[in-house]
C-alpha cells in the first residue's frame, strides 16, 4: 500500500526541530490525515515566511505526542507492507518521523514499512535534470504546482509527481503503468538495485 506524506517543521535539523504540519494520503482510496501540530517550540519568522505557519496558528493544536496514535492507526490499518512515499524522505521526512515516534516510545522497526524517496527516483530516472526539488520537477513535467511548503499541498504534488515517475519508469522498463503503480515493491527495488 502506498501512502504519500509530507512534514513541515520548525527548521531543517532532523533530530532537534519539531513538526508543525503533517499530511498522509493513501493511493488506494485517497483517504487523508492532515493536521497542524503544536511543536512546543518557537517557530522562527523565517519558517513562518517560508511555510505560512505561525506560532499563533499552532498554539491550540494538538502536540505530536497527542497525535501519534492517530497517525499509526491511519498507516497501519491493514496487514500488507506500507510504502511511505516522500520527496527527500531519506534525507529528511523519514528521519523526522522516526525521531518523533522514537521520542514518544515507538520503535518503527516493528512495522512493515518501506520508504520510497521520489527525489532518489527522479535522480535515477532523469540524471540530466539540473534541480530535482519538488517544485522544479513539477514545473519540468508540466504538473500542477500548488502552494509549496504546506503539508497538504506538498503531499498532493508528491502524489502527482509519483504517478508521473511511475509512468516513465513503466515505459523505461517496458511494463504496464498500472502494474508499476499497483506494485510499489517494483519501484522500491528499482531505486535500491
Amino acid at each position: 500500500m502506498c501512502i504519500y506524506f509530507d512534514l513541515e517543521t520548525t527548521g531543517l535539523n532532523q533530530f532537534h526541530d519539531k513538526i508543525t504540519d503533517l499530511c498522509f494520503i493513501k493511493e488506494s482510496d485517497n483517504s487523508q490525515y492532515q493536521t497542524l501540530v503544536n511543536p512546543e517550540k518557537n517557530i522562527s519568522n523565517f519558517i513562518t515566511r517560508l511555510t505560512g505557519i505561525s506560532n499563533e496558528m499552532v498554539q491550540d493544536k494538538p502536540t505530536f505526542e497527542q497525535l501519534y496514535p492517530n497517525i499509526l492507526t491511519f498507516i497501519n490499518d491493514s496487514p500488507e507492507t506500507k510504502y511511505l512515499i516522500s520527496h527527500n524522505g531519506d534525507g529528511f521526512d523519514k528521519i523526522i518521523l522516526r525521531v518523533h515516534l522514537k521520542n514518544v516510545g515507538v520503535d518503527t522497526s516493528q512495522f512493515d514499512w518501506k520508504c520510497i524517496d521520489t527525489l532518489l527516483l527522479a535522480k535515477k530516472l532523469y540524471p540530466y535534470i539540473f534541480k530535482h526539488n519538488l517544485k522544479n520537477l513539477m514545473t519540468v513535467f508540466n504538473l500542477t504546482v500548488r502552494d509549496a511548503h504546506r503539508a497538504e499541498a506538498d503531499t498532493l504534488m508528491l502524489r502527482d509527481l509519483y504517478r508521473h515517475l511511475c509512468l516513465d519508469l513503466a515505459k523505461k522498463e517496458k511494463v504496464e503503468y498500472q502494474y508499476v503503480l499497483d506494485n510499489p515493491e517494483f519501484v522500491w527495488s528499482y531505486i535500491n538495485e
